[in-house]
């Protein structure tokens, strides 16, 4: 079963690091079938991270106040271009929706089918996080 509402800096951060894919719904009606199919497809525990409510909202930290780190996170904004994101992950999760994070490392077959049962699902800002960049998949 996929990891729900987990510390999202314990072990790396499954919202923006290297080899995963994260979206958002707008709503959580449809996580209960992704949740499902994910599971059966191999992707639970460590490998698929759900974020939904106000304690993911105060987990996720997008501006780094809960943390401390908010000089860090000015700097990381500066010389990044995930801020946007970032804020569109936080304001999903503070209207009712949902972030997901599941890992597929650089599997291109594995990426494939994620991406495709997301979208199956309704989920936006699809992205898979490289090295070095972010690629938007829909």
């Amino acid at each position: 079963m996929a990891a729900l509402n987990p510390n999202p800096y314990v072990d790396g951060d499954p919202l923006g690091p290297t080899g995963r894919i994260t979206a958002i719904f707008d709503s959580q009606s449809e996580l209960v079938n992704v949740i499902q199919e994910l599971d059966r497809s191999g992707y639970r525990g460590k490998d698929a991270a759900v974020f939904v409510g106000p304690e993911a909202v105060e987990q996720f930290d997008a501006q780094g106040k809960n943390r401390g780190i908010e000089g860090v996170k000015v700097f990381q904004n500066a010389v990044c271009d995930e801020l946007d994101l970032f804020d569109q992950f936080e304001a999903a999760l503070k209207t009712g929706g949902a972030v997901v994070a599941i890992r597929t490392g650089d599997d291109e077959e594995k990426k494939k089918t994620v991406v495709d049962l997301l979208k199956a699902h309704n989920a936006r800002k699809i992205n898979y996080w490289g090295k070095w960049h972010f690629d938007g998949l829909g």
